[in-house]
């Protein structure tokens, strides 16, 4: 398919210009050769171990299987900070830190899983759980969705009196994305992906009145401006939950659960 002049990079057809972008030029420096950089050292929940100097906490956890959870992080994004799920306790700190923006330092001692840590966690995720449409049974994203499995994690259960799924509009008016705002949890990867990584800056956080825009992300709705976009999938591939989804892949989840069903 051809979209605005580009190939669009959720197919299996030439990659737009902005998907080269980001293959030659983003991967290349997460996956940059670290063998000369120098090392720290530190200590999670009692463990010793090494990460390499720039990393942050959150990093070195991952590079260790250490789980630390987290919404917002996507590893080829700069640190958002704005889910507020991946904080840890490091000593000598007064409060507890989000672990995917606070660099590993030599001599850290962190604990990424206590009591208090559980209950702040737990309590910021009801709170995104609340403002969060309660139909993961009929979610496209269902079995796929970081939210869904975090709430399984921690043991969160959504309220009874979510908002309902369809309060906003569904944005479809193009050939390959949906946009549900309903579903959106305002962490910022689409909209940082979209304008840090393909450099088109195509999805917009809408102010309230829907006139402007903001980069306050709890402020507004998330809005895709199809003059801009390059319709590479980016945006799809972040997006943690159901609210940013392909759209030639929309009911295929259900059809295949109600094709197994029928076989059992």
């Amino acid at each position: 398919m051809n979209v605005g002049g580009s190939r669009c990079g959720m197919t299996d057809l030439t990659h737009s210009k902005a998907v080269h972008y980001y293959k030659s030029q983003f991967t290349e420096r997460i996956m940059n050769d670290t063998a000369n950089k120098k090392t720290v050292r530190l200590r999670v929940n009692g463990r010793a171990l090494e990460c390499v100097e720039g990393q942050t906490i959150l990093d070195g956890c991952r590079a260790a299987d250490i789980f630390v959870p987290t919404l917002c992080n996507d590893r080829r994004l700069i640190p958002l900070g704005s889910c507020r799920l991946c904080i840890v306790e490091v000593k000598g700190y007064t409060m507890p830190v989000a672990s995917c923006s606070t660099p590993a330092l030599e001599g850290m001692e962190i604990v990424t899983e206590n009591e208090e840590l559980l209950r702040l966690r737990r309590a910021t995720l009801e709170l995104i759980l609340a403002n969060h449409p309660n139909d993961c049974m009929c979610c496209e994203k269902a079995g796929r969705c970081v939210l869904q499995e975090l709430a399984y994690k921690l043991g969160v259960i959504p309220p009874a009196d979510a908002p309902r799924h369809d309060a906003l509009p569904v944005q479809d008016d193009n050939q390959s994305i949906i946009v549900d705002v309903n579903k959106c949890v305002r962490c910022g990867r689409c909209i940082t992906i979209c304008r840090d990584v393909v450099r088109r800056d195509a999805i917009v956080m809408r102010t309230p009145d829907g006139e402007g825009e903001t980069r306050l992300m709890p402020a507004g709705t998330i809005t895709l401006l199809t003059e801009r976009c390059d319709f590479c999938g980016e945006c799809i591939s972040t997006c943690p939950v159901g609210s940013v989804l392909d759209k030639r892949q929309f009911g295929n989840r259900k059809t295949l659960v109600a094709s197994q069903s029928s076989s059992e």
